[in-house]
């Protein structure tokens, strides 16, 4: 049931939105050791998973009705 997991995914999303976009400006900006785009690559599938849940469940039902 999403309303049980809710407050996870939206945890998970602000956490790894935060974290991808601080890795992106160390990476980009600061120079940061490559190894870091591996964290990166391996941090940005998660997202799109729990942007894909959370828009299909929690903002699609709003919009239909």
């Amino acid at each position: 049931e999403w309303a049980r997991v809710r407050p996870l995914a939206i945890v998970a999303l602000v956490y790894g939105t935060l974290v991808a976009l601080g890795l992106l400006y160390h990476l980009m900006w600061l120079n940061a050791s490559p190894i870091f785009w591996l964290y990166f690559l391996f941090d940005v599938p998660f997202l799109i998973v729990f942007y894909g849940l959370f828009i299909y469940h929690d903002l699609m039902p709003r919009l239909r009705r």
